[in-house]
């Protein structure tokens, strides 16, 4: 029993060091880029520039609908959240 504790402990260590030495750095332009990008957008520019953007609209919509039948919802604003 103390010999697969040793084996997995030593397997555990490997992997700990491992990932210290080929872990990859963090780029810090993708945070600064997306800082950046804060000036608000009309929803067609959003929609064209962002593929998924529209996507989350609807589901945002359908999310707010809920099983409320024969009700109109509409768009008022559309803002990321991080």
């Amino acid at each position: 029993m103390a010999v697969v504790f040793l084996i997995l402990l030593g397997i555990m260590g490997l992997m700990m060091l491992s990932a210290k030495l080929f872990a990859e750095k963090p780029v810090e332009e993708a945070q600064t880029s997306f800082s950046k990008e804060a000036t608000e957008l009309s929803t067609k520019e959003l929609f064209t520039q962002d593929p998924l953007a529209k996507a989350a609209a609807i589901i945002a919509l359908a999310e707010a609908s809920g099983e409320k039948d024969g009700k109109k919802f509409k768009i008022q604003t559309i803002r990321k959240i991080k």
